[in-house]
């Protein structure tokens, strides 16, 4: 329902694992619109706009002044 349930990368979890990939420049990655065992209870991260933006508010004060 788009809805982010659960992330993992480079030694990361759930939002932090979501933000971590924003980052990258390069590479690939896996979206699966089932969700794995495991996962069908989890609570959610939360929407993925809003995490999409989140990060993106992230990455922009990391950057510091244009």
């Amino acid at each position: 329902e788009g809805e982010l349930v659960g992330a993992v990368y480079d030694g990361k979890t759930e939002a932090d694992a979501f933000f971590a990939i924003l980052k990258e420049k390069t590479g690939h990655f896996t979206f699966r619109s089932t969700l794995p065992e495991g996962l069908a209870q989890a609570p959610p991260l939360g929407d993925f706009m809003g995490l999409l933006m989140e990060g993106i508010r992230i990455i922009d004060e990391e950057s510091g002044p244009a």
